[in-house]
């Protein structure tokens, strides 16, 4: 039983570290985006655009994550 619960905690962290990563990369995609385009409104799902993946790709790699 105890081994269910650690396995559900474990994931639950690995979620939440997840997901503050997707948000710091967010953040930091808004800005690289607002540097080109300063008028520009964005949010998560210019993010996941196939249009702005270059950019998506190059906040990625200086951010340090993979």
């Amino acid at each position: 039983m105890n081994a269910k619960k650690d396995k559900k905690t474990e994931v639950k962290r690995s979620v939440m570290s997840d997901m503050r990563w997707i948000g710091t990369l967010f953040i930091h995609f808004e800005v690289a985006i607002h540097e080109t385009a300063p008028e520009t409104t964005v949010g998560v799902k210019d993010m996941v655009s196939r249009d702005n993946f270059a950019e998506l790709e190059t906040t990625r790699m200086q951010t340090g994550q993979s």
